[in-house]
């Protein structure tokens, strides 16, 4: 299977695992079966040509939900991390001109594109699993062992499932964004770091210039301050690369 049948096969299983109306059975062996591909990538990177040096972009479609601003801001994080960049788009019909879903556009030189979209997926996937993990623990200790209660709480509760999931969310790209940051301050003092990481930039901004985007207006978004508290203490063990050797070393390509 090639780089972009894994990236499109992970998307799916991710969509089926942020959907509220799946099953805990269901979304667990979503979970199971996109971690599973992403193993499966980290092989396939080791037999690809590490000499390319062609820019290339990678859409990687997100949750078409109140928080996917959260998951292009995770994106873009990812990305700088990697040497990429990332812009997000929406699909437009022509027939009613309604806007849809948002894309994150990852751009750079291929190789580095390709482990900046699997990386995010790797850490998006774990998001959701600690997003959905965090939720259940709260309608548990809230229902306090009653079955019955249990079930009512989760009901009245339902509405405030996203303003969790955006708390959870921005604690969680707030942590990984200053762990990223410093690391890119250690690559920095290096060199040949130094110079790597300036020339990509270079070769970003020249491409970034001849694109026409528009900043969009930020939309104010409500969240829980308890779950941005537990997405950020969260945030402290993620992986940094996509091998777990690497989980307390660099990010990969920055």
């Amino acid at each position: 299977m090639d780089i972009d049948k894994i990236i499109d096969k992970v998307n799916d299983l991710m969509a089926l695992a942020s959907d509220p109306a799946a099953s805990d059975n269901e979304a667990s062996l979503a979970y199971e079966r996109a971690q599973r591909l992403i193993d499966r990538y980290r092989l396939e990177d080791w037999k690809r040509d590490r000499t390319r040096r062609v820019m290339t972009e990678r859409s990687v479609p997100l949750a078409a939900r109140g928080w996917n601003t959260f998951q292009l801001e995770l994106a873009g994080i990812v990305a700088r991390a990697n040497g990429c960049r990332v812009y997000g788009s929406y699909d437009y019909s022509a027939a009613t001109g309604w806007r849809g879903r948002l894309n994150a556009h990852f751009v750079g030189e291929a190789r580095d594109a390709d482990t900046a979209v699997m990386l995010f997926q790797a850490i998006e996937l774990d998001c959701l699993t600690r997003i959905r993990r965090t939720w259940s623990d709260r309608l548990d200790a809230m229902a306090e062992g009653d079955l019955d209660e249990r079930r009512y709480v989760a009901y009245h509760m339902a509405k405030r499932r996203d303003r969790w999931a955006c708390g959870f969310r921005q604690g969680w790209n707030d942590r990984l964004r200053e762990r990223f940051a410093s690391l890119r301050t250690e690559n920095l003092a290096i060199p040949a770091g130094r110079d790597l990481v300036l020339t990509r930039e270079r070769q970003l901004d020249e491409y970034f210039s001849k694109l026409d985007l528009h900043k969009e207006r930020p939309r104010t978004i409500r969240y829980s301050l308890e779950a941005a508290g537990l997405g950020r203490e969260a945030a402290g063990d993620v992986a940094l690369g996509l091998d777990p050797l690497e989980a307390s070393g660099r990010a990969l390509g920055a």
